[in-house]
């Protein structure tokens, strides 16, 4: 009896084992079947994530692109704006002598106009004579001496040199450079 009883309680036992086994691998299944769900719903995820990042990335590039193609052209056009006053600059610098003069005449007359009185007139050296002879055929009362830091035109100062009157070429081309970048602007590139 007791070989029977002890056979009974070995297939009850291996029966238990069965159903803890088939719980167990089912157990397992849907453990596994909720493990790969996660996985695809965090590869779904990563991918989507992935394409926003790799579009936000693309978009700051083409941004960085076409800033740095905007600093270009604009440094071009710089350029190309500076070489125009350049060559202007040189083409007064190569004006005939009586053209000259009669441009020096009419920068004396603009700078008497704002200084009147005693006034001392600074000019290259190689223009000092012909300033000279200006300043006596225009009756002003002006010193006239000669300055290598003035390569054209003419600076003119009251007496005290509290005042002055910058009528260089050069000073004028600066002052009407504002206006004239745009209108060379307007010109160029519409």
């Amino acid at each position: 009896m007791e070989s029977v009883l002890i056979k009974v309680i070995e297939q009850e036992a291996q029966a238990e084992r069965q159903r803890i086994l088939e719980a167990s691998r089912k157990n397992a299944g849907e453990i596994i079947e909720q493990a790969k769900a996660q996985a695809a719903e965090l590869e779904q995820k990563f991918r989507a994530d992935s394409r926003s990042l790799e579009r936000t990335e693309m978009a700051k590039a083409d941004s960085a692109a076409n800033l740095q193609a905007m600093a270009i052209l604009l440094e071009v056009k710089s350029r190309i704006i500076d070489g125009i006053f350049q060559a202007a600059y040189q083409k007064i610098k190569t004006t005939p002598q009586e053209r000259y003069q009669k441009a020096l005449k009419n920068l004396l007359r603009e700078a008497a106009e704002d200084l009147p009185g005693e006034t001392v007139v600074l000019t290259s050296p190689g223009d000092l004579k012909m300033v000279q002879e200006l300043v006596k055929a225009a009756k002003l009362k002006a010193e006239v001496k000669p300055d290598p830091q003035v390569q054209e035109g003419i600076i003119m100062s009251d007496k005290s040199g509290s005042h002055s009157v910058l009528n260089r070429f050069s000073d004028r081309m600066e002052r009407a450079r504002p206006s004239l970048v745009a209108r060379i602007s307007e010109t160029l590139w519409g």
